[in-house]
């Protein structure tokens, strides 16, 4: 099998020169939020302190789950290469559930989280009385990988609950955090896990660098710790949507194995990975791979237990980390969203070709629409060929980047399939590619 694109993860607001959603660039208005986006501008705001406590404990998180030799959460994988129930038996040490108003959006303030600035955050929250599904989405907002993009990654000073207050006003109007009848996900606990690791929310390495400057890149490791409260918070889920967009569908991707194994497999867990698609490798760089593996601390964390991805010798990683999840989790469902021609994705593409020669450079190379087509098409066959439980939506004729905002899900249509049916197919085992092959 070939797959390939995480380099794509940086995805969000990229510098000056990415054009995320719509067919145009896109601009900021005056909140510092990209216009029709969804995603969050770097804010100047640094990180909070556990004002915003929810309850006694709130702001507190037990002991991390217990490592295996390989640096993971042992998951209790046996031979047959199912996980586990959750809680302890997945090697997460429940924590602390988290209490807070229902149908409210509540900041949870996680002390030993970190930014890339090496400050703490945490996530927000908004709890449906008896709801037995959850949606946890991961917000986007570009990479920290080189100067250029480490200076324009979103919450480059941190992300507390002072943030969260400006997030949260406009969440509801996000036709995923919509009440309203026409969203699948109306009945669903919400989740949202703000992005200010400039990692894809996967790395583990606490003393990064770029250029001369240190950042710290932890982003896998605080979704460790947010997993220790949210499972015992939703002790009575059936039903999880791990959904985010564009880094954030990255993170979503990179992050399934250990949330499934942290619900256990009771808990039916189903990526929707909007403007993240993973294509082969014939479409990304294997130095463009390799830095952002090396650079964010892989090895340590998300692909600690795929030894098909750490015996690659040129660093690549995608195509034998997305086998990895296929074959561990056939009987879980795998969305991709994307438009055939997403412009921001092809931008960060740019600074791997020529064997990323323009990689430390403002302007990244040429990668174009129709070469992300073809990737597109190319991982949609494959997938085709060989698996059930794999979909690619795409929006064809479009540059737009990010899908899941800020358009009601049922307006997005092609070939006769909106997306808000396509998804509640997805969310219920039933997965197709849109158009077909």
């Amino acid at each position: 099998m070939r797959r390939t694109t995480l380099l794509s993860l940086l995805a969000g607001p990229i510098l000056a020169l990415a054009a995320c959603s719509g067919d145009g660039p896109q601009t900021i208005d005056d909140g510092g939020i990209l216009a029709d986006s969804g995603q969050v501008t770097p804010d100047t705001g640094a990180a909070e302190d556990d004002a915003g406590t929810i309850g006694d404990d709130a702001g507190t998180t037990d002991a991390g789950p217990a490592l295996d030799d390989a640096g993971v959460p042992d998951s209790g994988t046996g031979d047959a290469g199912q996980a586990d129930a959750g809680g302890s038996d997945a090697g997460v040490t429940p924590g602390e559930p988290i209490v807070a108003p229902d149908d409210t959006w509540t900041w949870v303030p996680f002390p030993g989280s970190h930014c890339m600035n090496d400050t703490p955050t945490g996530i927000g929250v908004n709890l449906q009385p008896g709801a037995t599904k959850v949606l946890i989405y991961m917000e986007g907002g570009n990479a920290c990988f080189n100067q250029v993009s480490c200076a324009t990654t979103a919450n480059t000073n941190g992300y507390g609950e002072s943030n969260f207050r400006s997030t949260a006003n406009g969440l509801p109007n996000r036709p995923i955090f919509n009440r309203g009848a026409e969203n699948i996900f109306n009945d669903y606990s919400y989740v949202y896990v703000p992005y200010c690791t400039g990692d894809v929310h996967a790395g583990t390495n606490m003393n990064g660098s770029v250029g001369n400057a240190a950042y710290t890149f932890m982003g896998f490791d605080n979704v460790r710790q947010y997993l220790e409260r949210l499972v015992p918070t939703f002790s009575a889920a059936t039903e999880v949507v791990l959904s985010g967009s564009s880094a954030g569908g990255f993170g979503a991707m990179l992050n399934f194995d250990q949330v499934q194994r942290a619900f256990g497999p009771s808990v039916r867990v189903t990526l929707v990975d909007d403007s993240g698609p993973p294509m082969s490798g014939d479409f990304i760089e294997p130095c463009l791979q390799a830095h952002f593996r090396s650079t964010w601390g892989f090895d340590d964390g998300v692909l600690a237990g795929c030894a098909g991805c750490l015996a690659t010798p040129d660093g690549t990683f995608i195509e034998p980390y997305f086998d990895y999840l296929l074959n561990l989790y056939a009987d879980r469902t795998f969305a991709v969203i994307s438009s055939d021609g997403d412009s921001t994705i092809r931008t960060f593409w740019g600074f791997g070709v020529n064997d990323c020669a323009r990689l430390d450079s403002f302007t990244p190379g040429t990668f174009s629409a129709a070469m992300y087509r073809a990737g597109l098409e190319g991982f949609r066959d494959e997938m085709a060929d060989g698996y059930t439980n794999v979909g690619l939506f795409m929006k064809t004729n479009s540059t737009r980047h990010v899908w899941l905002t800020p358009d009601p899900l049922a307006n997005v249509s092609q070939d006769g399939v909106n997306l808000s049916d396509w998804l509640l197919g997805a969310t219920q085992g039933t997965i197709t590619h849109v158009p077909g092959q």
